[in-house]
């Protein structure tokens, strides 16, 4: 069966666990009012009603209000999924094909090395079942983003190429 965990890590690298939200809404962290935290996203598979094994990571930065508390707004959905719509089954001849400037990729979430160390201390010591393989997702992860970020803007300079050469 599947589970998901929340968490928010904080500029001095604390970590808070937050409930599973309820209609985009997060409960409201008091302590955290006006601050911009790391938001992870654990998903994991359970055996016996606790995790056993990490699948999926994932990581957004985000602003919470004057109560410590996040909604999620569909222009925030809209902006975190633009990427995707910009670039999926591109190719730099379909990019320039619209007489519009050429969009620019929007630069993934990337936790720092501390937040990452931080993440990983809090996954041996309070879910140590994730360690044999949360290390790796979490890596794998991070190396992922950072390759599709990276074939986002190869395909916006390829296509720019294109565009002026056909000029």
């Amino acid at each position: 069966m599947p589970g998901t965990r929340f968490l928010f890590i904080t500029k001095d690298l604390q970590i808070f666990k937050v409930p599973v939200t309820r209609n985009l809404n997060y409960k409201a962290i008091p302590s955290l009012h006006n601050q911009n935290v790391l938001e992870v996203i654990l998903h994991y598979e359970t055996e016996h009603r606790k995790p056993s094994k990490l699948v999926l990571v994932s990581f957004q930065r985000l602003t919470l209000d004057s109560n410590g508390q996040y909604e999620l707004s569909n222009d925030e959905i809209c902006e975190n999924s633009r990427n995707f719509i910009e670039f999926a089954f591109q190719t730099p001849e379909s990019l320039i094909k619209t007489n519009q400037p050429l969009p620019i990729p929007t630069q993934v979430t990337l936790p720092t090395q501390l937040e990452k160390d931080c993440l990983k201390e809090y996954i041996k010591k309070h879910m140590p079942q994730l360690v044999r393989t949360g290390f790796y997702i979490i890596e794998r992860e991070i190396e992922s983003r950072k390759k599709i970020n990276l074939e986002h803007k190869i395909l916006v300079l390829n296509a720019a190429k294109l565009k002026n050469a056909l000029r």
